[in-house]
């Protein structure tokens, strides 16, 4: 299945649910008429008592058939509402996901990406700068020379985002007002 495309049924479904819906609505009703409407009822079977009792049965039937019929058609217009309701968002559902595909295909074709957004960001700071131009000098000192001192740098042209990710805090020493140890770490 992997590579395939998968289509759902959508039009299908929707057919069917009205078209069934359409039939069952038709059936349904035109059988509640039919006995609703009949011409026979209690009274139709007389007074003999034999006849009096069938016509009692009858009625009750009738009855009870209708509200099954009633209860039948509510039953087949949830079961068409419900095909009707699962197309529609089987169809947005694909809708949401190829809008939330699309805007993830423009990011990576439109860009610029993050990635180099942030390194263009860190990369051009005076501190970068001075670092590159330090790795350029010492590529370019003889072998052995020593290396050259670094420059002098304040953090104005860090990365405020990535300046502190290497810091260590230190707590202050009994005593100490600097915040700085007694001792060297080791």
């Amino acid at each position: 299945m992997a590579g395939e495309d998968v289509e759902y049924p959508t039009e299908y479904m929707n057919t069917l649910a009205n078209t069934k819906q359409t039939k069952w609505e038709n059936d349904s009703t035109d059988g509640i008429k039919y006995l609703r409407d009949a011409l026979a009822d209690e009274s139709s079977f007389g007074d003999v008592p034999a006849l009096a009792s069938y016509g009692r049965v009858f009625t009750e039937v009738r009855t009870i058939y209708l509200e099954t019929m009633r209860g039948a058609k509510s039953d087949l217009d949830a079961v068409a509402q419900g095909i009707k309701t699962s197309a529609q968002q089987m169809a947005n559902n694909d809708d949401a996901a190829g809008a939330a595909f699309l805007a993830l295909w423009q990011r990576w074709e439109n860009g610029p990406l993050d990635t180099t957004r942030h390194h263009e960001q860190a990369a051009s700071t005076t501190g970068a700068q001075q670092a590159a131009a330090d790795a350029d000098a010492a590529e370019a000192a003889p072998e052995g020379a020593a290396p050259p001192e670094p420059a002098a740098t304040d953090d104005a042209g860090a990365n405020p985002d990535t300046r502190d990710e290497g810091a260590v805090p230190v707590e202050a020493a009994p005593g100490d007002s600097t915040g700085q140890p007694d001792a060297p770490l080791p």
